[in-house]
């Protein structure tokens, strides 16, 4: 929201859920969650019945069964650390060479944590994140960490070989990913055939060929008719 009307509409809506939730409150990444639920009602529009929808959608994605973002941001994020444990290891399974090379360099989830927290809405813009909030609120968690994969899978070409400050710049430039739940739905289904291979492991051939168009190679990153976790599980 960057008109003052808009920032005044987040403000209230903040502030009606810390009082449907005082025991929660207000909590880091609230500001973009509930920024975008206003956009989806009509942004800047002084609606009072827009506005109980945006309400509703920030409830359901707060408190709702399939992402209940305040078991991750609650009580001093408690939830952080095994979304973090996640990430690492559907990383290590659908993109080994990412995961390799921020393996070597130290590079954490932690780092790009942002992507979680503001549930995609620093990294993408437009209708690739309309796209991918529909995707998170019929998957939840497991949706996040495949999105989360597809966006270092479309960044590898430019983060390999660089070091530790090179590859950050890159991350935090938060390129467009465009089309990315088109991809991650193309890769189910590559891999429900038994066609998928995976991200990094292609030989010079390929790699020179996916250079050539400015994006990573397809890694999995999920099989069947749905996107695994580490764990099979949402967070708690």
């Amino acid at each position: 929201m960057d008109t003052t009307a808009g920032r005044k509409r987040v403000r209230r809506l903040l502030r009606i859920y810390a009082k449907h939730d005082p025991e929660l409150g207000y909590v880091q990444g609230m500001s973009f969650i509930a920024s975008r639920c206003l956009q989806a009602f009509g942004g800047d529009v002084a609606d009072d019945t827009q506005q109980m929808m945006a309400f509703v959608l920030l409830t359901r994605i707060m408190q709702g069964p399939t992402l209940c973002f305040r078991s991750i941001v609650g009580a001093n994020l408690q939830g952080v650390p095994r979304l973090y444990e996640e990430m690492e290891a559907v990383l290590r399974i659908k993109a080994p060479a990412v995961a390799a090379h921020f393996e070597q360099l130290q590079i954490k989830p932690a780092l790009y944590v942002e992507w979680f927290l503001s549930l995609f809405h620093l990294p993408l813009r437009g209708a690739e994140l309309d796209d991918a909030w529909t995707y998170l609120l019929e998957h939840g968690w497991p949706a996040a960490y495949a999105i989360a994969t597809q966006m270092l899978i479309d960044l590898w070409p430019y983060m390999s070989g660089l070091d530790f400050s090179e590859t950050m710049m890159v991350m935090k430039a938060h390129m467009q990913h465009w089309s990315i739940v088109d991809r991650v739905d193309a890769r189910i289904q590559e891999e429900a055939t038994g066609g998928r291979k995976d991200h990094g492991e292609t030989d010079g051939e390929d790699e020179d060929e996916d250079e050539g168009k400015g994006e990573g190679g397809g890694g999995g990153t999920g099989g069947g008719e749905s996107i695994p976790t580490a764990k099979g599980s949402s967070p708690p």
